[in-house]
């Protein structure tokens, strides 16, 4: 009876661990800024300005908010501006900081994604990249820049696995208190035996 009762509390210690581990999360944030970046072809194109940011490992990307001054050039669109913000292997968003300004020439915007409610959030891989590349949704410029991005900053929203050693101490103790558990019913089972 007392076996079963151990067997039990440290089942669930083990359990209660595994949920902890899982379930801690650290909400973070990261502003970038940025000027004098060019968007010329659609995306994947070496044309556009690019760069990488190191955030942390499996960071899942919950929301964004920006303010930028762009420049379209004639006869591209400031809606044809764009920003894609992708995970190592390719997968993710494409935002228009300018929609809805179906017109050349200059302008400063600002908004928000929540990307967690509108279905577009996204998990980085292990290697924690997020890749930023300044993109034009219509190249009517075929070799020259279609946009600028004058300057600008982007407010990104993330989570990111946080281990906690307490949980991972109680999984090594649940785990240990099982197998000694397991060691323990077995010398029981020998002793009647003989």
């Amino acid at each position: 009876m007392n076996i079963s009762r151990t067997a039990v509390a440290l089942a669930l210690a083990l359990a209660a661990g595994l949920g902890s581990t899982q379930a801690a999360a650290q909400t973070r944030t990261l502003d970038i800024s940025f000027n004098n970046l060019y968007s010329s072809a659609e995306s994947g194109s070496d044309q556009n300005s690019s760069f990488t940011v190191q955030l942390a490992p499996q960071a899942y990307l919950r929301a964004l908010s920006w303010t930028a001054d762009l420049t379209a050039y004639e006869p591209s669109w400031l809606s044809e501006i764009a920003l894609a913000l992708t995970n190592s292997a390719g997968e993710g968003v494409l935002i228009s900081p300018a929609d809805g300004y179906n017109l050349a020439g200059q302008q400063v915007v600002s908004g928000s994604l929540d990307l967690v409610n509108n279905g577009l959030s996204f998990r980085l891989l292990a290697d924690g990249q997020l890749q930023l590349s300044f993109v034009d949704t219509v190249d009517d410029l075929a070799g020259l820049p279609d946009g600028r991005w004058n300057s600008g900053t982007l407010h990104i929203s993330y989570s990111a696995p946080v281990p906690e050693p307490a949980a991972a101490l109680m999984l090594l103790v649940g785990a240990a208190g099982l197998a000694g558990l397991g060691w323990r019913q077995r010398q029981q089972a020998a002793a009647v035996a003989h």
